[in-house]
Protein backbone atom coordinates (compact mmCIF):
# COMPACT_ATOMS: atom_id res chain seq x y z
CA UNK A 1 0.00 0.00 0.00
CA UNK A 2 1.24 3.91 -0.65
CA UNK A 3 1.89 5.90 1.83
CA UNK A 4 -0.61 8.33 2.10
CA UNK A 5 2.05 11.18 1.02
CA UNK A 6 2.93 9.74 -2.28
CA UNK A 7 -1.14 8.80 -2.74
CA UNK A 8 -1.96 12.67 -2.45
CA UNK A 9 0.81 13.63 -4.56
CA UNK A 10 -0.51 11.42 -7.27
CA UNK A 11 -3.65 12.56 -7.01
CA UNK A 12 -2.86 15.83 -7.59
CA UNK A 13 -0.88 15.15 -10.79
CA UNK A 14 -3.87 12.87 -12.16
CA UNK A 15 -6.37 16.06 -11.35
CA UNK A 16 -4.07 18.51 -12.71
CA UNK A 17 -3.25 16.35 -16.03
CA UNK A 18 -7.15 16.13 -16.07
CA UNK A 19 -7.97 19.86 -16.10
CA UNK A 20 -5.22 20.79 -19.00
CA UNK A 21 -7.28 18.12 -20.82
CA UNK A 22 -10.35 19.74 -20.33
CA UNK A 23 -8.72 23.29 -21.30
CA UNK A 24 -6.74 22.00 -24.35
CA UNK A 25 -10.66 20.60 -25.68
CA UNK A 26 -12.27 24.45 -25.37
CA UNK A 27 -12.69 25.76 -28.51
CA UNK A 28 -10.17 28.66 -29.30
CA UNK A 29 -11.91 32.13 -29.76
CA UNK A 30 -12.77 33.77 -32.83
CA UNK A 31 -11.46 36.75 -33.14
CA UNK A 32 -12.86 38.88 -36.32
CA UNK A 33 -10.18 39.61 -39.35
CA UNK A 34 -12.49 40.78 -41.81
CA UNK A 35 -15.83 41.82 -42.76
CA UNK A 36 -16.22 40.36 -46.88
CA UNK A 37 -18.96 41.57 -49.53
CA UNK A 38 -19.86 38.58 -51.38
CA UNK A 39 -20.47 40.66 -54.15
CA UNK A 40 -20.13 44.79 -54.50
CA UNK A 41 -23.32 44.95 -56.39
CA UNK A 42 -26.93 43.93 -55.75
CA UNK A 43 -29.77 44.57 -58.02
CA UNK A 44 -33.31 43.87 -56.91
CA UNK A 45 -36.15 43.44 -59.95
CA UNK A 46 -38.76 41.88 -57.51
CA UNK A 47 -40.50 42.53 -54.34
CA UNK A 48 -38.41 39.73 -52.17
CA UNK A 49 -36.55 41.26 -49.98
CA UNK A 50 -33.08 40.42 -50.03
CA UNK A 51 -30.06 39.29 -47.37
CA UNK A 52 -27.21 41.78 -47.21
CA UNK A 53 -24.04 39.82 -49.46
CA UNK A 54 -21.76 40.30 -46.64
CA UNK A 55 -19.96 37.54 -44.10
CA UNK A 56 -17.74 38.14 -40.90
CA UNK A 57 -14.54 35.84 -41.14
CA UNK A 58 -12.21 35.07 -38.38
CA UNK A 59 -8.52 35.22 -37.99
CA UNK A 60 -8.73 31.80 -39.86
CA UNK A 61 -10.95 32.35 -42.39
CA UNK A 62 -13.76 30.79 -40.89
CA UNK A 63 -17.15 32.37 -40.72
CA UNK A 64 -18.58 33.69 -37.60
CA UNK A 65 -22.20 34.58 -36.96
CA UNK A 66 -22.64 38.65 -37.13
CA UNK A 67 -24.29 39.45 -33.82
CA UNK A 68 -24.57 43.40 -34.05
CA UNK A 69 -23.83 45.59 -36.97
CA UNK A 70 -24.65 49.04 -37.86
CA UNK A 71 -26.13 50.16 -41.32
CA UNK A 72 -25.89 53.46 -43.24
CA UNK A 73 -28.27 54.04 -46.20
CA UNK A 74 -26.78 56.84 -48.72
CA UNK A 75 -28.80 57.29 -51.90
CA UNK A 76 -32.37 57.44 -53.66
CA UNK A 77 -35.16 56.50 -51.12
CA UNK A 78 -36.39 53.94 -53.46
CA UNK A 79 -33.84 51.60 -51.17
CA UNK A 80 -35.14 50.72 -47.81
CA UNK A 81 -33.44 48.30 -44.94
CA UNK A 82 -35.95 45.84 -42.89
CA UNK A 83 -34.73 43.27 -40.58
CA UNK A 84 -31.26 43.42 -41.96
CA UNK A 85 -32.79 42.70 -45.62
CA UNK A 86 -33.07 44.88 -48.47
CA UNK A 87 -36.38 46.23 -50.29
CA UNK A 88 -37.24 48.68 -52.89
CA UNK A 89 -39.57 50.76 -53.42
CA UNK A 90 -40.44 52.11 -56.64
CA UNK A 91 -36.46 53.06 -58.68
CA UNK A 92 -33.47 54.18 -57.65
CA UNK A 93 -29.65 53.62 -56.07
CA UNK A 94 -28.26 53.87 -52.66
CA UNK A 95 -25.25 52.55 -51.03
CA UNK A 96 -25.43 50.98 -48.13
CA UNK A 97 -22.14 50.71 -46.02
CA UNK A 98 -22.05 47.96 -42.69
CA UNK A 99 -19.98 48.12 -40.11
CA UNK A 100 -19.42 45.05 -37.68
CA UNK A 101 -17.10 46.58 -34.84
CA UNK A 102 -14.48 48.39 -36.14
CA UNK A 103 -14.44 46.61 -39.78
CA UNK A 104 -16.51 48.24 -42.30
CA UNK A 105 -17.76 46.93 -46.17
CA UNK A 106 -20.24 48.94 -48.69
CA UNK A 107 -22.49 47.31 -51.07
CA UNK A 108 -23.46 49.20 -54.45
CA UNK A 109 -27.93 48.67 -54.16
CA UNK A 110 -29.90 49.44 -57.98
CA UNK A 111 -33.43 49.22 -57.70
CA UNK A 112 -35.10 47.92 -60.87
CA UNK A 113 -38.41 47.00 -60.70
CA UNK A 114 -40.05 44.52 -63.34
CA UNK A 115 -43.42 44.86 -63.94
CA UNK A 116 -44.25 42.44 -66.79
CA UNK A 117 -42.67 40.38 -69.57
CA UNK A 118 -42.90 40.62 -73.24
CA UNK A 119 -42.51 37.38 -75.29
CA UNK A 120 -39.09 35.90 -74.83
CA UNK A 121 -36.65 35.23 -77.74
CA UNK A 122 -36.67 31.61 -79.04
CA UNK A 123 -33.94 29.05 -76.84
CA UNK A 124 -32.57 26.66 -78.84
CA UNK A 125 -30.15 24.34 -78.25
CA UNK A 126 -28.25 21.61 -80.64
CA UNK A 127 -27.89 18.35 -78.93
CA UNK A 128 -24.14 17.92 -78.73
CA UNK A 129 -23.84 21.21 -78.73
CA UNK A 130 -22.99 24.62 -76.66
CA UNK A 131 -25.07 25.99 -73.90
CA UNK A 132 -26.99 28.89 -74.28
CA UNK A 133 -27.74 31.86 -71.98
CA UNK A 134 -31.23 32.27 -70.71
CA UNK A 135 -32.83 36.13 -72.13
CA UNK A 136 -36.15 37.88 -71.43
CA UNK A 137 -38.13 40.60 -72.63
CA UNK A 138 -38.60 42.64 -68.99
CA UNK A 139 -40.81 45.59 -68.60
CA UNK A 140 -41.32 48.34 -66.85
CA UNK A 141 -44.28 49.85 -65.10
CA UNK A 142 -43.88 52.31 -68.08
CA UNK A 143 -43.55 49.45 -70.76
CA UNK A 144 -39.86 50.53 -71.17
CA UNK A 145 -37.46 47.97 -71.75
CA UNK A 146 -35.34 46.57 -68.58
CA UNK A 147 -31.90 45.67 -69.14
CA UNK A 148 -30.40 45.40 -65.71
CA UNK A 149 -31.53 42.30 -63.93
CA UNK A 150 -30.62 39.32 -61.69
CA UNK A 151 -32.79 36.34 -61.74
CA UNK A 152 -32.64 32.54 -60.89
CA UNK A 153 -33.12 29.65 -63.25
CA UNK A 154 -34.78 26.86 -62.22
CA UNK A 155 -36.56 23.72 -65.04
CA UNK A 156 -39.06 21.61 -64.88
CA UNK A 157 -37.62 18.57 -66.91
CA UNK A 158 -33.99 18.04 -66.24
CA UNK A 159 -34.03 14.68 -68.83
CA UNK A 160 -33.84 17.74 -71.38
CA UNK A 161 -32.07 20.47 -70.36
CA UNK A 162 -29.70 21.12 -67.71
CA UNK A 163 -29.08 24.58 -66.26
CA UNK A 164 -25.19 25.29 -64.61
CA UNK A 165 -23.65 28.60 -64.15
CA UNK A 166 -26.63 30.87 -65.63
CA UNK A 167 -26.39 29.18 -68.85
CA UNK A 168 -28.62 26.05 -70.20
CA UNK A 169 -27.52 22.68 -71.60
CA UNK A 170 -28.46 20.52 -74.08
CA UNK A 171 -29.64 16.59 -72.32
CA UNK A 172 -31.63 15.19 -75.02
CA UNK A 173 -33.75 16.27 -77.76
CA UNK A 174 -37.16 17.85 -76.44
CA UNK A 175 -38.89 20.35 -74.99
CA UNK A 176 -38.33 21.88 -71.47
CA UNK A 177 -39.56 24.68 -69.60
CA UNK A 178 -37.16 27.14 -67.55
CA UNK A 179 -38.94 29.46 -65.01
CA UNK A 180 -36.88 32.70 -64.39
CA UNK A 181 -37.13 34.27 -60.65
CA UNK A 182 -36.34 37.58 -60.18
CA UNK A 183 -36.90 37.75 -56.56
CA UNK A 184 -40.93 37.19 -56.30
CA UNK A 185 -41.76 38.40 -59.83
CA UNK A 186 -40.94 35.59 -62.42
CA UNK A 187 -42.08 34.38 -66.49
CA UNK A 188 -41.20 31.42 -68.19
CA UNK A 189 -38.84 30.33 -70.89
CA UNK A 190 -39.92 27.54 -73.33
CA UNK A 191 -36.07 25.58 -74.26
CA UNK A 192 -35.70 23.32 -77.69
CA UNK A 193 -33.71 20.94 -77.60
CA UNK A 194 -33.01 19.63 -81.41
CA UNK A 195 -30.87 17.31 -83.11
CA UNK A 196 -29.54 17.90 -87.11
CA UNK A 197 -29.77 14.92 -89.09
CA UNK A 198 -28.62 16.12 -92.25
CA UNK A 199 -28.23 19.87 -93.11
CA UNK A 200 -26.71 19.35 -96.50
CA UNK A 201 -26.38 21.36 -99.63
CA UNK A 202 -27.02 18.62 -102.44
CA UNK A 203 -26.29 18.27 -106.24
CA UNK A 204 -28.95 15.92 -107.39
CA UNK A 205 -29.03 14.91 -111.36
CA UNK A 206 -32.31 13.83 -112.95
CA UNK A 207 -33.29 10.54 -111.91
CA UNK A 208 -30.95 11.40 -108.32
CA UNK A 209 -31.64 9.80 -104.85
CA UNK A 210 -30.39 10.84 -101.52
CA UNK A 211 -31.63 9.35 -98.35
CA UNK A 212 -31.40 9.24 -94.95
CA UNK A 213 -31.97 6.53 -91.95
CA UNK A 214 -33.82 7.97 -89.18
CA UNK A 215 -34.80 6.62 -85.64
CA UNK A 216 -38.21 7.24 -83.88
CA UNK A 217 -39.49 10.69 -82.65
CA UNK A 218 -40.90 13.71 -84.48
CA UNK A 219 -39.04 15.58 -87.32
CA UNK A 220 -39.08 18.62 -89.59
CA UNK A 221 -37.92 18.30 -93.03
CA UNK A 222 -37.06 20.63 -95.49
CA UNK A 223 -36.10 20.80 -98.84
CA UNK A 224 -35.06 24.14 -100.71
CA UNK A 225 -33.95 24.52 -103.86
CA UNK A 226 -31.08 27.19 -104.09
CA UNK A 227 -31.35 28.72 -107.50
CA UNK A 228 -35.14 29.18 -108.28
CA UNK A 229 -38.40 28.13 -106.15
CA UNK A 230 -39.51 26.96 -109.37
CA UNK A 231 -37.18 24.05 -109.17
CA UNK A 232 -39.16 22.70 -106.14
CA UNK A 233 -41.42 21.26 -108.82
CA UNK A 234 -38.51 18.71 -109.68
CA UNK A 235 -37.85 17.65 -105.72
CA UNK A 236 -40.19 14.85 -104.74
CA UNK A 237 -39.48 14.10 -100.66
CA UNK A 238 -40.28 10.25 -100.24
CA UNK A 239 -40.60 8.50 -96.40
CA UNK A 240 -40.88 4.64 -94.76
CA UNK A 241 -42.05 3.92 -91.79
CA UNK A 242 -43.54 7.55 -91.67
CA UNK A 243 -46.23 10.14 -91.13
CA UNK A 244 -46.24 13.32 -92.59
CA UNK A 245 -48.07 16.58 -92.97
CA UNK A 246 -46.83 19.28 -95.01
CA UNK A 247 -46.32 23.03 -93.54
CA UNK A 248 -49.27 24.72 -94.37
CA UNK A 249 -46.91 28.18 -94.35
CA UNK A 250 -43.68 26.35 -95.72
CA UNK A 251 -44.44 24.26 -98.93
CA UNK A 252 -41.00 22.71 -99.40
CA UNK A 253 -41.12 21.79 -95.28
CA UNK A 254 -43.01 18.87 -93.79
CA UNK A 255 -43.28 17.61 -90.28
CA UNK A 256 -43.22 13.74 -89.98
CA UNK A 257 -43.83 11.24 -86.63
CA UNK A 258 -41.75 7.89 -86.69
CA UNK A 259 -42.97 5.56 -83.75
CA UNK A 260 -40.14 2.98 -85.34
CA UNK A 261 -37.48 3.07 -87.51
CA UNK A 262 -37.46 4.80 -91.06
CA UNK A 263 -36.08 6.70 -93.69
CA UNK A 264 -36.33 10.28 -95.61
CA UNK A 265 -35.21 10.91 -98.93
CA UNK A 266 -35.19 13.43 -101.89
CA UNK A 267 -35.57 12.48 -105.56
CA UNK A 268 -34.90 14.66 -108.87
CA UNK A 269 -37.77 13.70 -110.44
CA UNK A 270 -36.66 15.47 -113.58
CA UNK A 271 -36.62 13.37 -117.04
CA UNK A 272 -33.53 11.28 -117.69
CA UNK A 273 -31.78 13.17 -120.22
CA UNK A 274 -32.86 16.71 -119.42
CA UNK A 275 -30.19 19.11 -118.03
CA UNK A 276 -32.67 19.54 -114.95
CA UNK A 277 -29.64 19.58 -112.53
CA UNK A 278 -31.01 20.91 -109.11
CA UNK A 279 -28.98 22.17 -106.05
CA UNK A 280 -30.84 22.57 -103.00
CA UNK A 281 -30.19 22.68 -99.29
CA UNK A 282 -31.52 19.39 -97.40
CA UNK A 283 -32.81 19.75 -93.21
CA UNK A 284 -33.74 16.75 -91.13
CA UNK A 285 -34.07 18.02 -87.69
CA UNK A 286 -35.31 15.68 -84.91
CA UNK A 287 -37.43 17.65 -82.74
CA UNK A 288 -38.41 15.49 -80.33
CA UNK A 289 -39.24 11.98 -78.80
CA UNK A 290 -42.30 9.37 -79.18
CA UNK A 291 -44.89 9.57 -76.12
CA UNK A 292 -44.59 6.30 -74.59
Amino acid sequence: MLPKQLWLVNLAVALVALGCGRESRLPARQVPARLDAERDTVIINGPRAVLLPVRLVDTAGVTMPIEAWSLDLRGDSAVHLKAGKLVCRGRGDARVSITVGSLTTGIMVHCRPVAAFGFPPPLELALGGPPAPVRINALTDASDPETLLEFALRVADSSVIAIRDGLVYPVAVGRATVVVDLGGISTAVTAQVYEAIANDTLRLSPGEFRSWTLAPGRYEIGVSPLASPSELKWLSMETEGASCARDPQREDWIHCLLRGRGGVGVRNQAPAGSAATVRALVRVTRIGAVAA
